[in-house]
């Protein structure tokens, strides 16, 4: 458990344009991952666990999918507290209660070294059809995104805005998260314009 010190904005990194919804979300992040080295399968992750090869994974569904199908990160939690769709609507993916604290099954996996101490907000899309990074979001993006932040900064008063970028040599969340938060008017002191790389 710990202090909700940021709030990280990320993109899902899909094509401008393509609808993202909380199971593509899960399947993705949820979903079994091989492991493979030099070409060579060493086994699969899963649910936090690595498994001997595929036909022993457990029987599980995500999404409407049958795991056996998926190929994701295998990871135990998804890696965003809310995810922002194309048309602005804010999906819950990780339910959590508004205190100050982040508690063990609240914690995200947006960014290493950085999911006990900060909220992660995704929104659909940030990059193009040739998957290069582009600020893909939406007039509704835009808008949900603002009233999100200023609903958080509301009940985290001291918490810091912050893109992915700065904190990982990425392109995420595809644009200056600063600027933009300069843009809306917010306190500096809500706005966190340093790298951590």
């Amino acid at each position: 458990m710990g202090n909700a010190d940021y709030l990280m904005l990320h993109c899902a990194a899909t094509p401008e344009g393509r609808d993202v919804q909380p199971q593509h979300i899960a399947q993705m992040h949820l979903g079994p991952c091989d492991i493979l080295k030099g070409g060579k399968y060493l086994g699969t992750k899963y649910n936090g666990r690595t498994y001997h090869n595929r036909a022993v994974l457990p029987e599980a569904i995500i999404g409407g999918v049958p795991i056996h199908k998926l190929n994701g990160r295998g990871w135990q939690q998804v890696g965003y507290r809310e995810l922002i769709d194309i048309f602005g609507k804010v999906h819950i993916l990780v339910d959590y209660n508004d205190d100050a604290w982040i508690q063990d099954n609240e914690i995200t996996n947006g960014a290493a070294g950085w999911n006990h101490k900060t909220i992660h907000i995704v929104y659909a899309g940030g990059v193009d059809q040739n998957l290069k990074a582009k600020d893909t979001r939406t007039a509704k993006q835009r808008e949900a995104m603002a009233a999100l932040v200023c609903r958080y900064i509301l009940h985290h008063p001291n918490i810091k805005v912050i893109g992915h970028n700065q904190v990982a040599r990425k392109d995420c969340p595809s644009f200056d998260v600063p600027a933009w938060a300069k843009s809306l008017g917010l306190d500096p002191k809500n706005i966190e314009t340093r790298k951590f790389y």
